[in-house]
Parts: structure tokens; C-alpha cells; sequence
């Protein structure tokens, strides 16, 4: 896996990561550079590339660091954040120059899923998915702290993602049931 981008128009197609597996990235909002998760001998770390390639910068180098979400002001990265190899329920915030994490919130029955988490429009906020049984809902996690506050109360299904409206008053999202079943194929030629 490794990031590329292209124009609109699908032309300058560029190939802006290198590593062997570069599962998830954020683009700034001014559109200048990308932050990516690069997973190296089972590592989990932060790096940054400029929009037209060159050589990437690493963000973090403690811990587990991996899945970063760039807030609206471009000032900040939210990602999931362990600091041991068993603590993969945590919340981090670290600058966007990169550095420690300069806050910490668990998050309890977190669905662990690449687009599960993302800031709320005004940034004050990041907002996850969390699992209860078969069920998921948006909770958020204000960066000032205190509790996680529950967004939406379903009942049945997993919501699969989601995204705010630029203005933060509207929120879509993708619902539904996750099926699998076992086939048996007979006489297959």
C-alpha cells in the first residue's frame, strides 16, 4: 500500500509514499502536504510529504502512532495512539511539526477502523465510532476533556463512515449490516 495523488482532472498522477505499507494518510487543509501512517518492521509511525513528493519528514518515533486525521486549522494530528504493543485504545494529539503527543484520551469499545475518527468542523472536537455489541455509534471527544459525548443513539447496524459538512451542521453517514456467509461450491470445473 502507498499513497498517490493526482489533479482533478486525473493528470500529474504521483506516486508520494515509498514504504511497504502506507495504509492511511490526511491531507492538509491548504493542500500543501499529506501526513501518512508508515508501518515498518511492525512499527506504526507518523510521517509528513509534501504534495509534490520529496523526501518525508517522521512525526513521531514512540510508541504506537498510525491513522492520522489533520485538524481544519492544519495545526494538529489526532491518531490512534498506544504506548505499549497491548494499548491500541487511545486517542493522541500531537503537533502537526511533528513531535510528542501532547494529549491522551482513552476511548472504550472504539471500532478500530481506518475512517472511523474525524475533527469536528470547528476543531474543537474529534468525533469516533464506538461498538456496543453489534452496534456502532458517533461519540465525541472534546480536546478541552472531560467525557466523550454520545452524537447518535442507534439501535441496530454498523455505521461504516462518516463526514461532517464544511459548515459542522450536518453530518452523513454510511449505515447498514456487515454480512459474511460460508459457500460451499460442489463439482466446480
Amino acid at each position: 500500500m502507498k499513497v498517490f495523488r493526482m489533479d482533478m482532472d486525473g493528470s500529474n498522477f504521483m506516486q508520494l509514499t515509498k514504504g511497504n505499507a502506507d495504509p492511511s494518510s490526511s491531507c492538509s487543509p491548504d493542500g500543501k502536504w499529506v501526513a501518512y501512517t508508515s508501518v515498518q518492521g511492525g512499527n506504526y509511525r507518523i510521517l509528513r510529504v509534501g504534495i509534490n513528493g520529496g523526501e518525508p519528514v517522521q512525526l513521531t518515533s514512540k510508541g504506537f502512532a498510525g491513522f492520522p486525521v489533520i485538524s481544519p486549522d492544519g495545526k494538529w494530528i489526532a491518531c490512534l495512539h498506544a504506548s505499549g504493543p497491548q494499548n491500541f485504545a487511545d486517542l493522541g494529539v500531537l503537533p502537526a511539526s511533528g513531535g510528542a503527543i501532547v494529549k491522551t484520551f482513552p476511548i472504550s469499545n472504539f471500532m478500530n477502523q481506518w475512517s472511523a475518527f474525524h475533527w469536528t468542523p470547528d476543531g474543537r472536537s474529534i468525533t469516533y465510532l464506538r461498538l456496543a455489541g453489534n452496534v456502532s455509534n458517533i461519540w465525541s471527544q472534546p480536546l478541552e476533556g472531560g467525557p466523550p459525548k454520545q452524537w447518535t443513539d442507534f439501535k441496530s447496524d454498523l455505521i461504516f463512515n462518516f463526514a461532517w459538512s464544511p459548515d459542522g451542521r450536518k453530518l452523513v453517514l454510511s449505515r447498514g449490516v456487515d454480512n459474511s456467509d460460508v459457500v460451499m461450491i460442489r463439482n466446480f470445473r
